[in-house]
């Protein structure tokens, strides 16, 4: 009886206890539901509750705008939204670059330290060594880049030239000033001015161009102008020059010969007439020479023919003289024909003129004849004759030439 008149003495003074003391030593409670005050002035603003880490990505919103420097995210949800309107967003921060900060020049010359002052230029007389006198023989071939030497536009012309043929224009210097094939020079018979864009005359200083005269080949001479069919041309695109006459500007033969006839032919039907190039020139860079080549280890020897190409006579006649520029890379032009590598073991010989690399030649300050395929001419023996072969160049004088100009 007295134990139990104590358990509930006890009991009745737990009862009776704040309900402070009764959470002390009891389990957790679930959080209850708040109710927002209906005063917003008193009222205590909540916490920012914390993501879950496993809340999936799309879930979360953006709330800020990158750096322009800064790429976005890579895996960052292609919808995500903004919270925010873009004009309440700040600014970002401009990036400068260091390279771009613009820093005021000392009005002083700065002190440059001697490690960095060049030694002086030693003088002219020892810059130097001395180099080997090239043989009589070589022909130099001043240097024609027009990055290097600059052309002043008042020196230029516009000359006519074959597409077969470069450095043979269209001049009129045949009898009574007919129109002819000759070695540019830049003079003012060979000047013109083409029309573009739409048919036109083709003009030496005042006057046109016409065919002269009736026939199969009618050369061109320079007349009057009056707006004649014939004296209307028409470039086009592949460069062929048509008249509305329906005449073709022509050459006869295709020929390399200097003094060959350029008329206005019938066009051919079905098939490309002659095709032409403008071409701006200036006559000091021109250097056409007219001459013989002697093998200078076949003194006496020339190169031409004798009905094939090889050693022949130093004696002028017709297979014998060449013509050419000697200002840069060219043809070698003779009876009509062109100086050419490029066909079976290593050989040469004259041909249709085209322009290739093959047919473009130079003679050396070394005196050797190279083409622009970067082969030499090689005098051999075989079976006991001279035979002409492309080799390797070298500086010998089975490769050498000695130039013997004569009047053109």
């Amino acid at each position: 009886m007295r134990f139990a008149a104590l358990l509930a003495t006890m009991a009745g003074l737990w009862m009776s206890a704040p309900a402070s003391a009764q959470d002390a030593g009891s389990s957790p409670q679930p959080t209850p539901i708040v109710t927002p005050a209906d005063d917003a002035a008193t009222a205590t603003p909540a916490a920012e509750p914390t993501l879950p880490i496993d809340r999936p990505a799309d879930d979360i919103l953006v709330t800020s705008i990158a750096s322009p420097d800064v790429p976005p995210a890579t895996d960052a949800p292609a919808t995500a939204a903004i919270t925010e309107p873009l004009s309440s967003l700040p600014e970002p921060a401009p990036v400068i670059d260091p390279a771009a900060v613009v820093v005021d020049a000392p009005t002083s010359t700065p002190v440059v330290p001697d490690a960095v002052i060049p030694p002086p230029a030693p003088e002219a007389a020892t810059a130097a060594p001395a180099v080997a006198e090239a043989p009589a023989a070589a022909l130099a071939v001043p240097a024609t880049d027009p990055a290097a030497t600059p052309v002043p536009a008042v020196t230029l012309a516009m000359s006519l030239q074959h597409e077969q043929l470069p450095g043979m224009c269209v001049s009129l210097s045949g009898r009574g000033g007919e129109s002819e094939s000759r070695p540019c020079d830049g003079s003012a018979i060979q000047t013109f001015v083409l029309p573009a864009g739409a048919p036109g005359p083709i003009r030496n200083a005042d006057l046109c161009l016409a065919p002269h005269g009736k026939g199969s080949y009618p050369q061109l001479s320079a007349v009057t102008c009056n707006g004649a069919l014939e004296q209307t041309w028409t470039v086009t695109p592949e460069g062929e020059i048509r008249s509305a006459a329906g005449r073709c500007l022509s050459l006869l033969g295709n020929s390399s010969r200097s003094g060959e006839r350029v008329y206005a032919g019938e066009c051919p039907a079905g098939l490309p007439a002659h095709r032409w190039r403008a071409v701006a020139i200036d006559p000091a860079y021109l250097h056409p020479i007219t001459g013989m080549l002697e093998a200078v280890s076949r003194p006496g020897k020339c190169l031409g023919t004798d009905g094939s190409l090889g050693l022949v006579a130093c004696d002028a006649r017709l297979g014998r003289v060449f013509s050419f520029d000697s200002s840069a890379p060219s043809q070698f032009r003779m009876m009509s024909s062109c100086l050419a590598s490029g066909y079976a073991f290593n050989s040469l010989a004259l041909g249709q003129c085209w322009n290739m690399p093959a047919q473009k030649w130079s003679l050396t300050a070394s005196a050797n004849l190279v083409n622009l395929e970067g082969k030499c001419i090689v005098v051999t023996i075989e079976e006991g004759r001279d035979v002409l072969r492309m080799g390797a160049c070298l500086p010998v004088p089975e490769q050498q030439w000695t130039l013997k100009e004569i009047a053109p």
